[in-house]
């Protein structure tokens, strides 16, 4: 034993040290590259396919494809998206608003701490294309672990509104009670009073004098509701996550047999 250690060099203490660099350094060279793959989960709005309206909602049959459990695959075979959750609301009888929650897998950036997932940083605002099973769909992130949140406070407002000149067979449908709902059933909007009175109408005669009259056809409808808001860093109030609330603006109520537009007359933070 003794003459095998003779027979092995004795190691220099410039080469140990030399040893030593070379195993920091590259210790550190991996430390400071290294990105570590996880899953996490990420909202996602989805948008119009059409480069030109990429802002646009999608329509009702394009928002229908979205399901929980749908998934996308790598070239190995492993899962990399999965849809974990889907909400929907509608916006116009024609288009809805959808949100979706995905389990994407990612890498961690431990240089700039920041994920990536389909070779983009997860980012507010970043666009990605998504090949799902079922469904092929554009959206952009707005959330991700790395995100800065907003102060979002869940409120309830009381608007008045008024719809002006409607179709009878329209405010005859009208019922205290009506709401609108998003696609997990949560009330979104809520009629609490109808009033239904004949239209006004201004109307000029031969003299250049006004006159306000009624019109014997379409009918004006005042309407209460209960509308669920957020109040976004205390100041702005919307609804539908983009829609502000302000009077004088259009408020998109829409049920499943009919769609209103009434403006906005007074608003109560309750």
């Amino acid at each position: 034993m003794k003459k095998l250690l003779k027979k092995i060099p004795k190691i220099h203490w410039f080469d140990a040290v030399i040893g030593i660099t070379v195993v920091v350094v590259l210790v550190g060279f991996f430390l400071f590259f290294y990105r570590r793959a996880q899953y996490i989960d990420i909202r996602v709005k989805v948008t119009d396919q059409e480069v030109l309206s990429a802002y646009r909602e999608p329509r009702n049959i394009y928002a229908w494809q979205f399901h929980v459990g749908d998934f996308e695959r790598d070239v190995i075979g492993r899962i990399v998206t999965e849809i974990t959750n889907v909400e929907s609301f509608s916006v116009t009888p024609e288009t809805k608003t959808v949100y979706l929650t995905l389990r994407v897998r990612a890498t961690y950036d431990t240089r700039t701490q920041t994920y990536s997932a389909r070779g983009k940083t997860l980012m507010y605002g970043t666009p990605m294309r998504f090949n799902l099973n079922n469904v092929t769909f554009d959206g952009f992130v707005i959330d991700a672990p790395n995100i800065v949140k907003l102060n979002v406070e869940d409120r309830m407002v009381r608007v008045k509104t008024i719809g002006r000149g409607v179709e009878p067979s329209l405010a005859r449908k009208i019922k205290v009670g009506d709401a609108m709902y998003d696609s997990h059933g949560n009330v979104i909007m809520k009629v609490t009073d109808v009033k239904v009175t004949q239209a006004k109408q201004i109307t000029e005669d031969y003299l250049g004098n006004f006159h306000v009259r009624y019109n014997p056809l379409y009918q004006d409808i005042a309407m209460e509701m209960e509308v669920a808001v957020k109040r976004v860093n205390g100041k702005d109030v919307v609804m539908l996550d983009n829609y502000r609330v302000s009077i004088n603006a259009g408020l998109p109520f829409t049920t499943e047999t009919y769609s209103i537009y009434p403006m906005i007359e007074d608003i109560e933070l309750l």
